[in-house]
């Protein structure tokens, strides 16, 4: 991995670390912009994960990271002309967001609490938040959730979404409410998988109503699942945008 721009002329051979083959900043995943502090973060996470298989011990432990450091929460990058240090990012592969002439848009990860904590930048447009909207098969009631970018829910439990997520090969689960809080949780078996769809007309007039939360410059489309909801024993309906990352 290249060293920075500004310190290239001056760095040498004896400065080199072995790290520096994934990245010049120890911790930072590969191919990602990530200065030193947030490296440090990740790297504290990634051992935090690694450290037990016992699944019961790993959730209280990566719980109790979450409350004091946060964990990792994927986003769209909208503002790419200068790098957030509060933020890793990546160059996207999407054909859709390297687009001439339309903005270009960036993966990001951000280490969060909840999901308040992402308030201020998604205010000043340097991110985006993947947006959901859950239709209750039980009372046809519709309730917004603001997700991360790059997965979709495994199960609803009650009114809470249940992600699956999985960092170089290690498993665990988050829940989000639909007032943004995250709780780390050790996931079930559902007794569905979900299953795309089409959309309802109620969603659809969700997508309709609400155009801002599926950004075409952005969202390539909307698509439908339904997903099992293991307190009602039924299957909610999801719509979601999808891109090609």
């Amino acid at each position: 991995m290249d060293a920075p721009k500004e310190i290239q002329t001056s760095f040498k051979k004896e400065d080199f670390k072995p790290y520096m083959l994934d990245h010049f900043n120890e911790g930072c995943p590969t191919n990602s912009t990530c200065n030193k502090d947030m490296g440090k973060l990740y790297q504290k996470w990634m051992q935090t994960l690694s450290a037990t298989i016992d699944s019961k011990i790993k959730v209280k432990k990566l719980e109790d990271f979450r409350k004091t450091a946060g964990i990792p929460f994927e986003i769209w990058l909208t503002q790419t002309d200068k790098h957030h240090p509060k933020l890793i990012s990546w160059e996207g592969n999407c054909n859709y967001h390297n687009r001439e002439g339309h903005k270009k848009i960036k993966m990001g990860i951000s280490f969060i609490r909840n999901i308040d904590d992402l308030s201020s930048l998604e205010k000043d447009k340097v991110i985006s938040i993947r947006k959901l909207y859950r239709l209750n098969s039980k009372t046809n009631k519709i309730i917004r959730y603001q997700t991360p970018q790059a997965d979709t829910p495994l199960y609803v439990n009650g009114d809470d979404l249940i992600y699956q997520r999985s960092e170089s090969g290690i498993y665990y689960g988050i829940s989000i409410s639909p007032e943004g809080y995250l709780t780390v949780v050790d996931t079930l078996t559902p007794q569905e998988y979900p299953e795309s769809i089409p959309c309802p007309k109620a969603l659809k007039q969700a997508q309709i109503d609400h155009p801002e939360d599926f950004e075409t410059e952005i969202y390539a489309g909307v698509y439908c699942q339904k997903t099992w909801n293991s307190q009602s024993k039924d299957f909610d309906i999801l719509l979601l945008g999808w891109s090609c990352d």
